[in-house]
């Protein structure tokens, strides 16, 4: 049986000792990150909780906004009409040939035309898209 030389054991035995430690020291690491990560995932569940509640509380303004400007819309035209009557520019009389109106008259809706009325009500509901996706990137930006 060949002879074990003490020294080239206690060598061994030094170097899986630091082996060892340097493990333990990685593991001791990676158990805090793993610690504060979970704090992590708990804070961004109850930041998650808030913007849910802010975005439903966004919505239902936007919801309001949105009726009490449908409202106002349909009363707006009638208005429109006698406000540009009243206030319509008395231009002097060297311009008077050649001043263009303001705003063109509101036109009654005939019946030919339900596929323009169509169109109109698909471009207020892309604004609304638009709105929404705006009000979207604020939220983003407040909560990065």
């Amino acid at each position: 049986m060949p002879s074990i030389n003490p020294d080239v054991l206690k060598q061994t035995l030094e170097h899986f000792a630091e082996q060892e430690a340097a493990v333990d020291a990685e593991i001791q690491q990676s158990e805090e990150q793993i610690a504060e990560l979970e704090a992590r995932i708990v804070e961004c569940d109850e930041r998650l909780k808030t913007v849910e509640a802010d975005r439903d509380h966004v919505m239902e303004i936007m919801n309001r906004y949105a009726s009490k400007s449908a409202t106002s819309q349909a009363k707006a035209p009638a208005k429109a009409e006698k406000s540009e009557a009243k206030a319509a520019p008395v231009a002097p009389k060297a311009q008077q040939g050649t001043a263009k109106p303001i705003k063109d008259p509101p036109k009654a809706a005939s019946k030919a035309q339900p596929a323009a009325a169509e169109e109109k009500k698909a471009e207020e509901a892309e604004g609304d898209d638009d709105t929404v996706k705006n009000i979207n990137d604020a939220l983003r930006g407040l909560f990065r």
